[in-house]
């Protein structure tokens, strides 16, 4: 699974390394790897960059489809919790599914 990382404020590298264990130079973003802090508010991946310094493609789809909620997620995580958060997620993506499948069965009775 892939690992996403969001901060509501500035984090340095070393307060990184020092206080998470987690090698800044294994964060990319959507413009490749931080050179020296992660911004608020901004998706970031954990691990599987390239040898450029670049995350794969698939990363990058995810971390453009986050970018525009990253503020609202990061807020909703801080106040529910990283396995909360998950399992609303979840919740909702079932939600949505079942959804489009009633409106699709409804149209359908009504024809």
């Amino acid at each position: 699974m892939t690992e996403i990382m969001l901060c509501r404020s500035p984090v340095r590298e070393k307060f990184l390394e020092s206080q998470c264990g987690v090698d800044f130079n294994n964060i990319f973003g959507v413009n490749g790897n931080s050179r020296s802090s992660l911004s608020p508010f901004k998706p970031y991946i954990i691990g599987s960059g390239d040898t450029e310094g670049m995350c794969s493609a698939s990363h990058q789809r995810v971390l453009s489809q986050i970018k525009p909620v990253s503020k609202e997620l990061t807020n909703l995580s801080l106040s529910f919790g990283e396995e909360n958060t998950q399992a609303l997620a979840e919740m909702t993506e079932n939600l949505n599914a079942f959804n489009h499948w009633c409106n699709g069965g409804f149209y359908q009775y009504l024809r």
